[in-house]
Parts: structure tokens; C-alpha cells; sequence
């Protein structure tokens, strides 16, 4: 493959190799194959992945992975509100995972309101101090 036909993403929540397939218009073993992936490995939030599209095709992928994104968080918006923000410390034990389940909070929110840029997969250090959205769902009648 010629280096122009190759892209590189970072996989982020709520992506699997079969959307990326479905919004480049590949089978998902051309995926594997060019990242040396078995049929049964997993991938995972914040992995570098290469992609076999050109760059013809390049623009409608990111496009349609955009607009997966924005469904998703138009959907949570249907169901919750969001409200101020309170700063937290990391404690002993803390990971992100737990930090998010606990608040009930997708990673692209959380990300949204750092000042500054987070990758899922950052270690965390007691003391370090992020700003956590205070989500409440909207009653329905």
C-alpha cells in the first residue's frame, strides 16, 4: 500500500473495526490484516490504528465517524442535563474508568471539560485535580 492510502486514527469509545469497515466501505479483515490483528483480538480506546482508505475516501470516512459521534451525544443530551462543574482530586485507587461509572459520565464529556487535553488511557496521580460535569437525567412525563 502506498503511504497516502494509509490513515491513522485513535480508536475512541464506541467504535468497533466493524464501523470503521462500514464507514470506509472495506471488510474488516483489511483492517486486521494491515494492523497484524487475529479474528479474535480485541481493540481498545486510545490504540493507534491504520487504515487502508485513500485519500479520496479519507474526508466522507472522518465525516461519517463525526456524525456517529454527534449522535451519540445528541442522544445523551435527549436524557440528561448538565450542570455546573465540580473540581475533583484524584484519591488512592482512583482510575479513570471508576472516576466515570461513578459519576455516570461518557469519556467525551468528561474529556469536554478539562482545561486541558486528556487521553483515556493517562495515568492519574493523587492529588491531580479535573473538573467533573454534574449530569442529571430530565424527568419525563
Amino acid at each position: 500500500l502506498h503511504s497516502s492510502n494509509i490513515y491513522i486514527l485513535t480508536i475512541e469509545a464506541d467504535e468497533t473495526l466493524g464501523h470503521f469497515a462500514e464507514w470506509a466501505g472495506i471488510k474488516t479483515q483489511s483492517i486486521r490484516n494491515i494492523n497484524n490483528l487475529s479474528y479474535n483480538s480485541s481493540i481498545f480506546i486510545g490504540q493507534k490504528l491504520k487504515m487502508p482508505i485513500s485519500e479520496k475516501t479519507r474526508d466522507e470516512f472522518i465525516s461519517k465517524r463525526a456524525e456517529y459521534h454527534l449522535s451519540i451525544q445528541e442522544d445523551f443530551y435527549q436524557g440528561y442535563r448538565v450542570g455546573s462543574l465540580k473540581e475533583y482530586s484524584i484519591k488512592r485507587g482512583d482510575n479513570l474508568l471508576n472516576i466515570l461509572n461513578r459519576n455516570e459520565l461518557p469519556f467525551w464529556l468528561f474529556r469536554r471539560s478539562q482545561k486541558e487535553k486528556i487521553t483515556y488511557n493517562q495515568s492519574l496521580n493523587v492529588g491531580d485535580k479535573f473538573l467533573i460535569p454534574e449530569v442529571s437525567e430530565i424527568q419525563k412525563n
